[in-house]
């Protein structure tokens, strides 16, 4: 395993808890999957649909006066003056997005919205949703 010195510390400190071992078996059977063709493929398919529901959240926010940031990955990071209402508010809309506290070090209040499950024609209304819910407090899209 690579990665920086957190994320090892993270993942030897889970081995700790368990047998501290991977399976042969899922070994080879994750080797086999990253090596199947049709795998590939229909990785690279999902990747593509994961990348436009990306694209359109960020346009879609951006149209409303909200900055977002994604330029890879399931998620988009989203300044705000306050997670917890901010959570709370989308919650109340029916949304369930997550306060960003646990993954940043050196930045503000953010909330990050997961783009795996959420479906093209969705997006719109996630991010009325979300100016409506920001709108409430003053200075909510100051970034």
């Amino acid at each position: 395993m690579t990665g920086d010195r957190t994320t090892v510390a993270r993942v030897e400190g889970r081995q700790l808890l368990a047998t501290g071992w991977v399976s042969h078996v899922l070994q080879e059977l994750v080797a086999n999957l990253w090596s199947d063709v049709d795998v590939q493929a229909a990785v690279a398919e999902t990747s593509t649909i994961y990348n436009a529901r990306r694209l359109l959240i960020l346009s879609e926010l951006a149209e409303r006066g909200i900055k977002g940031y994604g330029a890879s990955g399931l998620n988009v990071w989203i300044p705000v003056p306050e997670e917890a209402p901010t959570v709370a508010g989308m919650l109340q809309r029916g949304w369930a997005i997550t306060a960003g506290e646990r993954w940043r070090q050196r930045t503000g209040p953010a909330v990050r919205i997961t783009i795996s499950t959420l479906q093209q024609d969705e997006i719109a209304t996630v991010a009325d949703d979300l100016a409506a819910v920001l709108d409430r407090r003053p200075g909510a899209f100051a970034s």
